[in-house]
C-alpha cells in the first residue's frame, strides 16, 4: 500500500539560481529550450544554464508550468526547481523524474492553485515564497492529490 503524505513543495523542491537571460534573448533555432513566462516553448538558445530535470514555473504574467529532462535555460522572469537532493550528483534517480512529472501534471490539471499566487496592480507575479510553500490559505481537500497552496500530497 502506498503511503501519501501532504508536504509543502519547499520540503521536496530546491529553487536554483535564477538566470540572467532576458527573454528577448531567445532564437527563433537554437540548441537548448528557452523557457519564459509563457504556456508555450517558441524559444531557443545556444548555452544551457541548467542540466538536470527540473520544472519551471513563470513569475509574471499568466500562471504557467514546464518540466524539462534535457538541458534548458530560462528568463529572468521564471524559476527553477530541482528534485531535493538532485544536487548530490548528475546521474538523476528515476524516481527524482517520475516526482517531478508528477508534480507538473498535478499543477497541469490544477493551475487554478498557481493562479491564486499571482498579486499586483497591473503586471501581476508569482513570488518563490509562495511556490515554495511558505504560503497557506484556509482551503484544504480531502482528495489524495489534491493541493493546499503550496501543499501537496506526495509518495513516500
Amino acid at each position: 500500500m502506498v503511503k501519501w503524505e501532504k508536504v509543502k513543495l519547499g520540503n521536496v523542491l530546491e529553487v536554483q539560481k535564477k538566470s540572467k537571460i532576458k527573454a528577448g534573448s531567445g532564437l527563433k533555432v537554437g540548441m537548448y529550450p528557452f523557457f519564459t513566462s509563457s504556456s508555450s516553448l517558441s524559444k531557443y538558445v545556444n548555452e544551457a544554464e541548467y542540466y538536470k530535470p527540473a520544472i519551471i514555473f513563470g513569475t509574471g504574467g499568466m500562471a504557467n508550468i514546464h518540466f524539462c529532462e534535457t538541458p534548458f535555460s530560462v528568463s529572468t522572469d521564471c524559476l527553477v526547481f530541482y528534485a531535493k537532493g538532485s544536487n548530490v550528483n548528475v546521474n538523476v534517480n528515476v524516481n527524482v523524474n517520475l516526482n517531478l512529472n508528477y508534480i507538473y501534471k498535478f499543477f497541469i490539471g490544477h493551475m487554478y492553485k498557481l493562479e491564486e499566487g499571482f498579486k499586483g496592480a497591473g503586471l501581476k507575479h508569482i513570488s518563490k515564497t509562495f511556490l515554495s510553500g511558505k504560503y497557506n490559505n484556509s482551503s484544504s481537500s480531502t482528495r489524495r492529490a489534491e493541493k493546499n497552496s503550496g501543499e501537496i500530497r506526495c509518495s513516500i
